[in-house]
């Protein structure tokens, strides 16, 4: 058995390791990227819909400002926005 201190340092050398191995990029473009964005725009009219114990503002947040970041204007991300209510059945705004 590991005491609390040795196994919180072997969880984090744990996930660093993991976290070593996922630092390959991958570039994203054309269809690749447009699922992308249209998983991030989905997951967050999920979160809109959850009940309150199941929603998580920050990740809502953050999937949103990442959604935002890979659009290339304003029309593209409300027709992303307005699929994903569609398709999680919150209908568009």
């Amino acid at each position: 058995m590991i005491d609390g201190d040795a196994g919180a340092k072997a969880d984090r050398r744990a996930v660093t390791e993991i976290g070593n191995d996922m630092t390959e990029k991958t570039e994203l473009t054309g269809y690749d990227l447009s699922l992308l964005k249209r998983a991030l725009a989905i997951a967050v009219a999920a979160i809109e819909r959850a009940l309150p114990q199941f929603k998580s503002v920050s990740t809502q947040y953050d999937m949103n400002e990442l959604l935002g970041r890979l659009v290339e204007s304003d029309d593209e991300l409300i027709l992303y926005v307005d699929q994903a209510r569609e398709i999680v059945g919150g209908g568009a705004d």
